[in-house]
């Protein structure tokens, strides 16, 4: 008897624009097989010169080592030109992941999206 496994599943992605901000919301898991889509659209934003790129990870049910690398990059990317990439609706554990020794978990974690009229994000305090 073959055994056939099913293929796995690609992350839904999507962009929107909110005030000055991009934001990035992947859905489904971020694993192996699947980060790679994830890393080609987040470059794409965070190689834009002074873009403020915003990643809603609210709806992602899995995030793997690689996204987590994705995402430091991405950070570096931004900064790189003159723009900044933060984090919106991250889980309890995976910001206990993020806080672990070696991490790079210098990441802005939002409490809110920033009003589309104001010129930052409101990061969480605390």
């Amino acid at each position: 008897m073959t055994r056939t496994h099913p293929a796995p599943a690609r992350p839904q992605l999507s962009t929107r624009s909110h005030g000055r901000h991009l934001v990035l919301t992947p859905r489904g898991e971020l694993d192996v097989a699947t980060v790679p889509l994830f890393t080609r659209a987040l470059d794409a934003l965070t190689g834009i010169e002074g873009a403020h790129v915003i990643v809603d990870l609210g709806e992602v049910g899995f995030l793997g080592a690689r996204a987590i690398s994705a995402l430091a990059r991405g950070r570096d990317r931004a900064a790189a030109r003159n723009g900044a990439m933060h984090l919106y609706r991250v889980d309890a554990f995976v910001r206990h992941i993020l806080q672990l020794p070696g991490m790079r978990a210098d990441f802005t974690i939002l409490e809110a999206l920033p009003d589309t009229d104001e010129g930052g994000p409101c990061p969480l305090r605390g």
